[in-house]
């Protein structure tokens, strides 16, 4: 029988906000070949995954100005490990066409 005046008690793992700090960066091709990303080690144990992409914008006027090249971060993967990382490096075996990612 359980007691009324006892709680249970759980334990909930969550950060508050996430940090911005960056612990170690490398710059591969790890989804796909031709593929320009940039994988982020963070405290924590939070490995992230960002790809670059090169977008052209037109110019609404008809003068001659160029069009604009907007470079943007894309989110890929986030993944939390809850442990604690140090480094991290970029290998290529030999034949292959993407990179892999050693932590």
């Amino acid at each position: 029988m359980a007691n009324p005046m006892q709680a249970d008690l759980t334990l909930l793992d969550l950060p508050l906000k996430r940090s911005g700090a960056i612990i170690a960066s490398v710059l591969g091709e790890f989804t796909a070949p031709s593929q320009q990303e940039v994988a982020l080690l963070r405290p924590g144990g939070i490995v992230e995954l960002f790809r670059i992409e090169k977008t052209v914008t037109e110019s609404d006027d008809d003068d001659d100005e160029e069009d604009e090249e907007v470079t943007k971060m894309k989110l890929i993967n986030r993944t939390e490990t809850h442990s604690v990382l140090r480094s991290l490096n970029v290998l290529r075996p030999t034949g292959s066409d993407r990179d892999v990612l050693a932590v």
